[in-house]
């Protein structure tokens, strides 16, 4: 499996972020991401309104799942980015606004070298530390939705074939398991990536939205969560 950002335009490779990084980047200089990338992390903090526009998916890693957004054209009902690969989506997601700066999934800040996208500009400390603090944050969510997606991994609620990049959520599991789990965290991350599935081209068919339509299922099934209510109300993925 690749690093999301090894199809970027140069020849992107890690380096850990230490002073001299923070002292000069490139100033508002973008390649035509769409172009490039299949794949891009999702910020923590941007989860529950990305989710209205891209499909978080969960992807096999290096390590293990990591929290992704999916940027492939061919399979979104609206795709961020036109035919040349311009992104057109009024919000550019915070992993593609940081570049040439990057955060693993397990939570190791990094400055990509060798990243053709404009020259550096020597930036004031006050730039540099406010810099710093939004790469700490992203850094500490990466590893916040690595750790919910191995759990919802354990737990048999996604799933994956050996030769698949993408995980699909288990829809069984879904249904049959106990609702109220013990990890309130990895299961508000499904119920944000299940409503954030609605941008693909073809969803996946969840008989969970058929509870719906008996009374008498939702009463039986329903057990301390109730879905349909859920992903009804955009208050209820705000977290």
């Amino acid at each position: 499996m690749t690093e999301w950002y090894e199809r970027l335009p140069g020849n992107p490779r890690p380096d850990p972020i230490s002073g001299k990084h923070l002292a000069a980047w490139p100033e508002n200089e973008r390649p035509n991401f769409g172009t490039f990338l299949d794949f891009c992390p999702v910020a923590y903090s941007e989860l529950h309104m990305i989710a209205y526009h891209l499909p978080i998916a969960a992807i096999a890693g290096r390590e293990g799942p990591e929290i992704m957004l999916d940027l492939r054209r061919d399979r979104l009902v609206s795709p961020p980015t036109n035919t040349a690969g311009e992104w057109t989506l009024p919000y550019v997601p915070l992993a593609l606004r940081m570049l040439p700066f990057n955060a693993t999934a397990s939570g190791k800040e990094e400055r990509l070298l060798h990243l053709q996208i404009g020259e550096d500009k020597p930036r004031i400390p006050e730039n540099q530390a406010a810099l710093k603090r939004v790469l700490v944050g992203f850094a500490q969510g990466r590893k916040r939705l690595t750790a919910s997606a191995r759990v919802l991994v354990e737990e048999g609620f996604l799933k994956n074939g050996m030769n698949s990049t993408v995980y699909e959520i288990d829809q069984n599991n879904l249904i049959e398991k106990n609702l109220q789990r013990p990890h309130a965290q990895a299961f508000r991350l499904l119920m944000v990536m299940l409503f954030s599935h609605r941008n693909y081209v073809t969803a996946q068919s969840f008989s969970a939205f058929a509870l719906q339509q008996s009374p008498n299922d939702i009463k039986e099934k329903k057990a301390g969560l109730d879905i349909s209510q859920f992903l009804s109300s955009s208050s209820s993925i705000q977290f």
